[in-house]
């Protein structure tokens, strides 16, 4: 069975094997990109500088 996530920007339902990146910005919060909001510089901008406020 595959695990489903949400990309944080797009909203859209991927499969684990298809999210591009993912970090922890707390012990509950994790920010997840697809590959196809990766490859916009303006919403990689916003997950690198992801923090638990925004």
């Amino acid at each position: 069975m595959h695990k489903k996530e949400v990309c944080n920007y797009c909203k859209k339902n991927i499969c684990f094997d298809c999210v591009k990146s993912s970090r922890k910005v707390s012990k509950t919060t994790r920010v997840v990109i697809c590959g196809r909001c990766w490859s916009d510089i303006r919403k990689r901008s916003a997950f690198k500088s992801a923090t638990k406020e925004s």
